[in-house]
């Protein structure tokens, strides 16, 4: 029996659109107990501290700055969303995780997370305000 390509071709849209969609969907629906996707932040930990933060030598000398402004603002950086997407991949729960090894050295978006909200905290602003700018800023 022979399909003719008119029939065929919806069938096989509608597959691709399936193939590409559901994986999307699962991600933004996933949380481990952790973040969702699509630039949910979490909630934030009382009694947070920067002692999970690497410091010294471990640190690459060009990312030392960057690593002292997570280990002064733990609280803050815990409960952002991290959109460098190390959540999906290496299962991060926040921004703060991404300073426990050497990701953020390496990484422009996990430096530059902590770099704004680095400087909004000094500016004196909310959690709040924090997450609508790193949304603007680093969200897709």
């Amino acid at each position: 029996m022979t399909f003719p390509a008119a029939r065929i071709a919806p069938l096989l849209l509608a597959l691709l659109l399936c193939a590409v969609a559901a994986p999307r969907a699962a991600a933004a629906q996933h949380d481990h107990g952790r973040v969702r996707a699509e630039g949910h932040h979490p909630a934030p930990r009382p009694g947070v501290t920067g002692a999970s933060v690497i410091t010294g030598d471990i640190v690459p000398e060009r990312a030392r700055e960057v690593y002292t402004i997570a280990a002064r603002i733990p609280g803050v950086l815990d409960a952002l969303y991290c959109y460098c997407e190390c959540h999906e991949v290496r299962g991060r729960r926040s921004l703060l995780e991404c300073f426990k090894d050497e990701m953020a050295a390496r990484c422009g978006i996990c430096a530059g997370q902590a770099r704004l909200a680095d400087e909004m905290t000094r500016d004196g602003k909310s959690i709040a305000e924090i997450r609508k700018a790193i949304d603007r800023r680093f969200g897709d």
